[in-house]
């Protein structure tokens, strides 16, 4: 099945891997981000950035309730497509929001990239086997969501 997911189906497993990558670049910048450029470049307390990647995890938590309603109503792409957008624009509010020193701006930072991140996540199960034929059954999409964290040490 993976030799014939290479031979004819390499548009929609490139796309599966990617979309993936993406989604997880945003996860990482949101979250790892705010406690290494948060502690070391903005010497902000360990305890603050912890509070804050909790405060982030409920907006995920929350996003992933509403983008999943969402992409069914809408479909998987758009909802896609509005989370990586949205991740695109956030980012340069979410530093400068971090670099102010305020408590409640970093909680807002954290949750608000975390909710537009859970737009990338939520349909993410559901669009990886939509995009292959059924007749494949869902053994190419597995396989393009497993390749991942076999590629991450590339990046």
């Amino acid at each position: 099945p993976f030799a014939e997911v290479f031979r004819n189906h390499k548009r929609p497993f490139i796309l599966g891997v990617c979309s993936r990558i993406g989604s997880d670049v945003v996860f990482y910048a949101f979250n790892i981000m705010i406690l290494v450029y948060g502690s070391t470049k903005l010497g902000q307390p360990r305890e603050l950035l912890f509070n804050a990647v909790l405060i982030g995890a409920t907006g995920e938590a929350l996003g992933i309730l509403v983008w999943g309603k969402l992409s069914d109503k809408w479909g998987r792409v758009p909802v896609l497509i509005t989370g990586a957008v949205g991740c695109g624009i956030w980012v340069f509010a979410f530093f400068p929001l971090l670099a102010s020193s305020s408590v409640f701006l970093i909680f807002f930072a954290a949750f608000v990239g975390n909710f537009l991140h859970s737009a990338m996540w939520a349909p993410m199960a559901s669009f990886i086997p939509e995009i292959f034929p059924t007749s494949l059954s869902r053994r190419p999409a597995f396989s393009a969501a497993r390749l991942l964290p076999l590629l991450r040490p590339c990046w």
